[in-house]
């Protein structure tokens, strides 16, 4: 019953009944759509991904004709500051992005909120960062504004008993520990068939034991350091 009334209403959204709104029946409506780009985009971005991250919001914004400031972590400025830098060398107009940094994040995030020009906030980063976010938004007016949050995940890895191990344990050690474990992305948690079990958590503990930790800039390093002392 459902797909059925699904269906209707697909056809009918799919229908054109502009004829219903003509006063003059002799006269063919025309229709034009505008595309316009907003007034200012605000961009927040963490410090694990700092080039990557920076990219997925400046170059949308600049292929829309949309201004953007860009707030990178404090903890990673600099491939941001790089990044704009090359832009403007290769055309960019220098006012299309600007970057603000600073060492008190929060502060700075209420100060350009009290821009009221701001049509939308995109932030990449924690769950409780995000909402926070979103109260402060409240708080200064921007209520109703677009909000693209990308937030921390989940993520799960489910080893059925028929896996191939040895490429399972390849597939955790990598989702656990690249980056540290500093990634939305990280692999979360490890849901394994029971009849495998003992099996998989002995290979994956004996992989686990040969992880070198040391100096992110050595080739042998397999496991780096935290972004900083605090974290």
């Amino acid at each position: 019953k459902c797909a059925e009334i699904s269906s209707k209403i697909c056809r009918y959204i799919d229908k054109d009944i502009t004829h219903k709104f003509i006063i003059n029946k002799n006269q063919k409506p025309k229709l034009k759509v505008i595309s316009e780009p907003l007034d200012l985009v605000l961009a927040i971005t963490p410090f694990n991904l700092p080039m990557i991250l920076a990219a997925h919001k400046i170059f949308p914004a600049i292929v829309a004709g949309t201004p953007i400031i860009l707030k990178p972590s404090e903890k990673s400025p600099l491939s941001s500051i790089k990044l704009l830098k090359t832009l403007i060398k290769s055309g960019l107009p220098s006012n299309m992005v600007n970057i603000i940094t600073g060492k008190n994040g929060k502060k700075i995030i209420s100060d350009i909120l009290s821009n009221l020009k701001i049509n939308l906030i995109t932030f990449t980063g924690s769950s409780k960062v995000g909402k926070n976010l979103k109260r402060m938004m409240v708080a200064k007016n921007h209520h109703l504004k677009k909000f693209i949050p990308e937030l921390g995940g989940c993520s799960s890895v489910i080893i059925c008993s028929d896996a191939d191990l040895k490429k399972a344990v390849k597939v955790v050690l990598d989702g656990c520990f690249k980056y540290s474990g500093q990634r939305c992305t990280s692999v979360r948690r490890v849901i394994v068939e029971e009849k495998i079990a003992k099996k998989f958590i002995d290979n994956l503990l004996r992989e686990i034991k040969k992880i070198n930790f040391g100096n992110p800039y050595d080739n042998n390093t397999a496991l780096g350091p935290l972004i900083n002392k605090r974290e």
